[in-house]
């Protein structure tokens, strides 16, 4: 998992110990505090309280791979049009300056109201032990198949 985000980073432009992104992949929390987190979160936040996990993927260093993505879009603008795109420029600095976020996937099973079984896929954010699902983490950044392949 860390050389997906290695990667994102190399393209961006900065070396996997940017102090400038999070200390690079070094500065996520443990899997093992995330998966607690993740945990805690699913007791209180399904019907039952009671889940399977399926498949767990690394943890992964949420801030550096919105910066490099950021990087990557503003490096390609450049070479459609040749221009600098002060805007994209401007919001890959701010993603430097926000709290660090340790993104987790996580594909587990819960009993349906009727029954059955059903299988999500979801991504979580975890900030200080504070986790939120991220429905929308696939489209509104693009990252999460280099973050997390199957």
């Amino acid at each position: 998992m860390k050389t997906a985000a290695v990667i994102l980073l190399l393209l961006a432009g900065c070396s996997e110990s940017d102090p400038s992104v999070s200390g690079g992949v070094a500065g996520i929390e443990p899997d093992h505090e995330t998966r607690d987190a993740v945990r805690r979160w699913l007791t209180e936040n399904t019907d039952s309280g009671k889940w399977e996990e399926v498949r767990w993927w690394d943890a992964a260093d949420a801030r550096a791979a919105k910066f490099a993505n950021c990087k990557a879009w503003a490096k390609s603008l450049r070479r459609l049009d040749g221009s600098d795109d002060a805007a994209w420029l401007k919001k890959c600095d701010a993603i430097k300056k926000e709290p660090a976020e340790t993104a987790i996937r996580l594909k587990f099973r819960t009993a349906t109201p009727v029954g059955g079984k059903r299988l999500t896929d979801k991504v979580f954010m975890v900030r200080d032990g504070r986790v939120v699902e991220h429905d929308d983490f696939a489209e509104e950044y693009g990252y999460r198949q280099a973050l997390f392949p199957d």
